[in-house]
């Protein structure tokens, strides 16, 4: 991978932060996350994901958690190219344990809605997620 002085893959134009939180790197987001006035929110990649995206679409809710925990953290940004968040993205993919992180984040935007006109749980019982379908309905229930 090619990283330029900014800190920028030069292939996908992600940053550090947002490969370490595509490959499941606690330690590296971490550290990442300690350092000041970092972006947390910056969208490079061609598709418009943020390192939040990128964690939740893989799966990585150790490093999503991470990431929450950090107060300017944008939990409802959506891709450019699909107009899908970080739940829509975990919904999708049935990362259970994304999704109840996610659910869990202040603000968190349910209703959502990609560019198809779905929200997450739709996401989820379009791609046959039980489990998130379940998470998803408790929650509602509860708000």
């Amino acid at each position: 991978m090619a990283i330029d002085q900014r800190g920028q893959d030069l292939t996908d134009r992600k940053t550090v932060l947002m490969c370490a939180a595509e490959r499941g790197d606690v330690s590296v987001v971490v550290q990442l996350i300690a350092i000041p006035n970092i972006n947390i929110n910056a969208a490079t990649t061609k598709d418009g994901m943020t390192a939040l995206m990128l964690a939740a679409n893989k799966g990585h809710d150790v490093v999503v958690a991470r990431l929450l925990a950090v107060s300017h953290v944008d939990v409802n940004a959506a891709t450019t190219k699909c107009g899908m968040t970080a739940l829509m993205l975990a919904a999708n993919k049935g990362h259970d344990m994304v999704v109840a992180r996610l659910l869990a984040a202040p603000g968190v935007d349910v209703n959502a809605i990609d560019n198809r006109g779905l929200n997450a749980l739709q996401l989820a019982i379009e791609a046959g997620h039980a489990a998130v379908q379940t998470l998803l309905l408790d929650f509602g229930k509860k708000r």
